[in-house]
C-alpha cells in the first residue's frame, strides 16, 4: 500500500490541550470545555492524538501546542479527518488547517 502522507511525521510525545467544537459548521468563536489528550507525533501538516474524550470526523478543534523553544503554548486549529479505537484510548487524526 501507497503511503499517502504528504509529510514526513516526528515522535511528539507531549500533553495537549484542545477545545472541541461539534462541527465545522458550528461557530468557531464559541468557547468549549477544555480538554486534554496525548499527541504521538506531529508533521507540518498535522498530529495524531490519543484522547479518553469522544471526538468525530470533521470536529473542529482548537489546540494548543508547546512547542519547543517557545515559553508560551501556540494556538491553532485542526479538524479531525479519521479515528481509530485502541487499548490506550481514542487515537485521531488531525490536520492542521490554521
Amino acid at each position: 500500500m501507497k503511503e499517502r502522507r504528504e509529510h514526513s511525521r516526528l515522535d511528539f510525545p507531549h500533553n495537549i490541550t484542545f477545545h472541541a467544537s461539534a462541527d465545522m459548521e458550528e461557530d468557531a468563536d464559541k468557547e468549549y470545555p477544555a480538554v486534554q489528550g496525548m499527541a504521538a507525533d506531529i508533521s507540518p501538516g498535522g498530529l495524531s492524538l490519543v484522547t479518553e474524550s469522544d471526538l468525530t470526523e470533521g470536529q473542529l478543534l482548537k489546540v494548543n501546542l508547546p512547542l519547543p523553544g517557545v515559553s508560551v503554548l501556540t494556538p491553532t486549529l485542526g479538524v479531525v479527518r479519521w479515528i481509530s479505537r485502541e487499548s490506550s484510548g481514542l487515537r485521531a487524526g488531525i490536520k492542521f488547517i490554521l
